[in-house]
């Protein structure tokens, strides 16, 4: 049965647009889940509802609007988002894809005002993030793919 739940969480990852990036979610019960999910928050440089508005490429960022700053610095409100690291990446290739992004900034990332999606908005702990934030974002903030290339 184990094996089905982690097989499912794979096939619905498969069809998102993270589907370059493999990812498999260790199984968490409810109270390790909130502290799971309170300390990527808290370690996130910022977290936002934001659309792209330029697309990145491997050599550049996307370029993101903030509609709404959950935590960031004070009064930013565009965010140069993407690039490579060693861990999976979100492809930000359409203008006007919307989402609520949790973004970090990586310490030796040469680009100091790159930042880089801390945590994917098709993961199991959206309902957490949102409930520990306030905010339902299938209500205030929904994804939108944005227009295909």
């Amino acid at each position: 049965m184990r094996a089905l739940a982690i097989a499912g969480v794979i096939a619905s990852l498969a069809s998102s647009p993270a589907a370059a990036c493999s990812i498999v979610y260790g199984e968490m019960g409810p109270a390790e889940m909130r502290g799971h999910v309170a300390r990527y928050l808290e370690r996130a440089g910022a977290i936002i509802d934001g659309e792209v508005v330029r697309a990145g490429s491997d050599e550049e960022p996307a370029l993101v609007y903030a509609h709404r700053v959950f935590k960031g610095p004070e009064g930013q409100r565009w965010y140069r988002v993407g690039g490579t690291n060693d861990s999976c990446e979100w492809n930000l290739g359409r203008p006007g894809e919307r989402f609520r992004m949790i973004l970090i900034q990586w310490p030796d990332d040469p680009r100091q005002d790159a930042w880089h999606i801390y945590a994917f908005p098709d993961s199991p702990y959206t309902r957490e993030e949102d409930r520990q934030l306030g905010s339902n974002r299938r209500r205030d903030y929904p994804y939108f793919a944005g227009p295909r290339p």
